[in-house]
């Protein structure tokens, strides 16, 4: 029992080893039950240690894509590992997937009750704190932060601010002295540089490093498997603002979406990488930028 335990894995076979033995030495089953009982203890317990193991090195990778939840699922059904102690890791899982998932250019769109253009999409709304630096202090000013296709707002009940994405040099999560935890933007030019504290800073870091990119037509990693399909959202966002009309000659029928940076060389699916052209245009465009 004691080898058995010492292993670093308890299988079927020691198991079976030492119901052999007990049979084969006479112990009695109620002299012999404790020790089976803890010994399926620390089985379930090894199981449970494994599991996790393979959780965290799954959680250190810079990626977490569908294959990898599959492959955590797929553990948890061979080690028969209980859904009540697997279902925080997954959720913990399917977080980090959300966030591969927007640095990839598939960006959320959510409802807002801003009144924002015609072809503006609303990717983030979150409370924040905006931390501004004077000549002796720090005022807090609190508010929210609004992320856009088009720019990326700060709204307070004393002032507003617009900042426009190709402004923003870099975006980083930071701890505040005073224990908060947020993002810090690096601007060119404008207000608005400093902290901001939020809720899930690793998200409105995802959510804006992304648009940030995006608004300067860098690539963005996109999956080995990604749709071409353009959403909805992006194509009636893409419509209005090319007021319904090729961007090439001007012509308002035969039009097609088409990828500004080609799908096929890592072009996201989002409304600053989708224009309007005729069918001609798209033709003599082909795969060129």
């Amino acid at each position: 029992m004691a080898q058995a335990k010492a292993e670093d894995d308890i299988t079927d076979e020691p198991m079976r080893r030492i119901f052999e033995l007990q049979k084969a030495l006479a112990i009695p089953d109620e002299v012999a039950r404790p020790a089976f009982q803890q010994l399926a203890q620390v089985r379930k317990s090894k199981k449970v240690q494994r599991f996790n193991q393979a959780v965290a090195q799954a959680e250190a990778e810079d990626d977490i894509t569908y294959e990898t939840i599959q492959r955590i699922s797929n553990m948890q059904r061979s080690l028969a590992i209980p859904d009540e102690v697997a279902r925080p890791a997954f959720q913990r899982l399917a977080y980090l997937k959300e966030l591969t998932d927007i640095r990839r250019g598939d960006l959320p769109t959510v409802s807002t009750s801003l009144e924002l253009e015609s072809d503006e999409l609303c990717r983030l709304e979150t409370p924040a704190t905006y931390h501004k630096v004077n000549a002796r202090s720090t005022t807090r000013i609190f508010g929210r932060l609004v992320a856009t296709s088009k720019k990326l707002h700060f709204l307070s009940s004393t002032r507003g601010m617009s900042i426009s994405w190709s402004n923003i040099m870099h975006v980083e999560i930071r701890s505040h002295p005073e224990l908060h935890r947020g993002v810090y933007l690096e601007l060119s030019k404008g207000t608005g540089n400093g902290f901001y504290a939020v809720e899930d800073p690793k998200l409105v870091e995802a959510v804006l490093s992304t648009l940030v990119k995006i608004a300067k037509r860098q690539l963005v990693g996109m999956k080995a498997d990604a749709s071409r399909h353009i959403p909805q959202d992006v194509k009636n966002a893409v419509y209005q603002r090319d007021s319904g009309k090729c961007v090439q000659c001007g012509a308002d029928n035969y039009l097609e979406y088409d990828h500004i940076i080609p799908h096929s060389k890592g072009g996201a699916n989002s409304v600053a990488n989708v224009q309007l052209l005729c069918r001609s245009c798209n033709l003599k465009k082909s795969d060129r930028i």
